[in-house]
């Protein structure tokens, strides 16, 4: 149904992909998967004719229907719910609503005039030709199955938390039925529930999907073919199996490859030994001897090293097998101190409002080394939990304090980490991040200050081995924040907090735009860590990796207290 022929893409003089062929079938779900910054997105907005490649030819069958769901929604600035699920639609439902208040507002039917009914028939017809009181109802059931039927349409899309604005984007997806669905990372910020219904869609949907995901288990339960963009090679290949199939093939291939170069280099070791020992016998003998007999077998045996020289010069030209270049993982490792029962931080009678309550008269208390899970429905108030714990909210009522001295690193969700100042570089940006946190605490109340965080990375060399760890390599750490990936920014904050002795660390949705190769790194390096940790994720896997002691469960304004982890 789609055909991609010999496309290639820069990102300025960075060459993302190149010599790409790909075929899409009818109804296929296929995951892309790379490092951050290997172009997945970039390859989905080709797709959608977001943007243009600087080669090759997308050959699109005429009539296919495709839609896109972007990564992120920083541009829908000022547009309501409705306006953005179905904009024809919504617009001539307003003006329908807008004509049925003025009619109203006339004490008899006689006072109506012609001008508005006539008005009110045309808008009719045109609410009527855009899907009508049909859409409306099929709206209706999306938005109730995405368990969304409480936002009101009228509400400005941009005072969503960032689960319902998926939501709300998923459902406009469901809206136009394309033959051809991209989405990009449709699993961020959603809640348990969202992430089941969104399985269950997919699985069953007609539509051929191209999905970005690091989510692994909802790779595993949607998709029947992998897309890998590797940076090494600047290439994509394609393997016909889901993200675990992936893997398993993927290291049997990188396993194979290594195999091969070994056994070539000690048969070339092995060959250029033989030609030095032949030379030197052929050598020695011809002038030791002047024996014609022996002097006529010193020249067979330099021809025989002749032709090993010849195998062994096309081997090298010819059969040489390259060096397996694979790319490099993150280099995770978090230092804290384990203040075994000490309070951290402690909550008394804590509340948040603004337009209507979200937390109401909380009390909490983070102990020493706890590993503390975030769960609860799109919306519940999780991430303005972590904003009033880390002092980035100011409380309605009650008092958040700390510890003397307390040491705490903050990930915050990912729009936010998209204020990074853009004009920064990314030593620049890094250094500024080690500063915050040391500042962090220090307007958060009278009693809760924080000590240095005493970085042992302030000379520029220091910092820059550090950042190549990320994969912020070579001169890749004077790149301005504004051209990094969302997954690269996170790294770079995540890397702040290696640099850093820390007592708390609270991580805001941290898997979502990572890649999928990070992730397992940050796994262990969160395993490993001795500090303190509050964690909200709807990544099942990573979730059950960390081993949370404590669950706490945000619903209806307040939290309970739970034991188990519900995956």
């Amino acid at each position: 149904m789609l055909r991609i022929s010999n496309i290639s893409k820069h990102y300025g003089e960075t060459l993302l992909f190149e010599q790409v062929n790909l075929t899409v079938k009818e109804g296929e779900k296929i995951g892309v998967v790379g490092a951050n910054g290997s172009g997945k997105s970039t390859l989905l907005k080709i797709l959608a004719g977001l943007i243009d490649a600087d080669t090759g030819h997308i050959h699109v069958p005429k009539p296919l229907s495709t839609t896109y769901l972007p990564q992120q929604f920083d541009d829908l600035l000022d547009i309501s719910v409705g306006s953005y699920l179905a904009h024809d639609w919504f617009d001539a439902l307003h003006k329908l609503q807008s004509l049925e208040r003025e009619m109203q507002k006339s004490p008899s039917k006689a006072n109506v005039t012609e001008y508005l009914l006539n008005s009110y028939a045309t808008a009719f017809a045109e609410f009527e030709a855009n899907g009508g009181y049909e859409l409306e109802n099929r709206l209706n059931e999306i938005i109730a199955s995405l368990g969304i039927a409480n936002i009101d349409i009228y509400r400005n899309f941009q005072t969503l938390s960032g689960g319902e604005r998926t939501k709300v984007a998923l459902g406009r997806l469901l809206l136009q039925s394309a033959d051809l669905m991209m989405l990009d990372e449709p699993t961020n910020n959603l809640d348990q529930a969202g992430m089941e219904w969104l399985e269950r869609n997919l699985q069953q949907s007609k539509s051929a999907c191209i999905i970005v995901s690091h989510d692994r288990t909802f790779l595993d339960r949607v998709t029947t073919r992998t897309l890998e963009i590797d940076r090494t090679n600047s290439r994509i290949t394609n393997y016909s199996g889901n993200y675990s199939w992936f893997r398993e093939r993927k290291r049997q291939e990188e396993d194979r490859q290594l195999r091969q170069f070994k056994e070539q280099q000690i048969k070339i070791k092995k060959l250029t030994a033989d030609i030095q020992a032949v030379k030197h016998q052929a050598l020695t003998t011809e002038r030791s001897t002047q024996n014609d007999y022996l002097r006529g077998r010193s020249k067979k045996v330099a021809a025989k090293a002749k032709a090993r020289e010849t195998r062994l010069t096309k081997i090298l030209d010819l059969e040489k097998i390259e060096s397996p270049r694979f790319v490099q993982r993150p280099k995770i490792s978090l230092s804290g101190c384990n203040q075994h029962s000490s309070n951290l931080i402690e909550a008394r009678n804590l509340t948040y409002k603004n337009e209507e309550t979200i937390l109401s008269d909380l009390n909490l208390s983070i102990v020493g080394s706890s590993r503390i899970a975030v769960t609860g429905d799109n919306g519940s108030g999780k991430s303005t939990l972590l904003k009033l714990l880390t002092g980035e909210l100011a409380p309605s009522a009650g008092t958040v304090t700390g510890k003397n001295g307390l040491r705490l690193g903050y990930l915050p969700q990912h729009h936010e980490i998209s204020q990074l100042a853009d004009n920064k570089t990314v030593i620049e940006q890094f250094k500024a991040l080690i500063a915050l946190h040391d500042d962090r605490m220090s307007d958060f109340s009278s009693t809760m200050r924080t000590n240095s965080t005493h970085s042992q990375f302030t000379a520029d060399g220091d910092i820059r081995t550090l950042l190549h760890r990320f994969q912020f390599a070579g001169n890749d750490v004077f790149k301005k924040t504004e051209v990094l990936s969302r997954g690269e920014r996170t790294k770079l904050v995540l890397a702040s907090f290696m640099a850093c002795n820390l007592d708390l660390i609270i991580m805001d949705e941290p898997t979502n735009h990572l890649d999928l190769e990070t992730i397992d790194c940050l796994e262990q390096a969160m395993q490993a860590y001795h500090g303190a940790m509050i964690v909200v994720s709807h990544d099942r896997y990573f979730l059950e990796k960390l081993s949370p002691d404590r669950i706490w469960h945000v619903h209806n304004k307040t939290i309970t207290e739970r034991w188990i982890l519900e995956i």
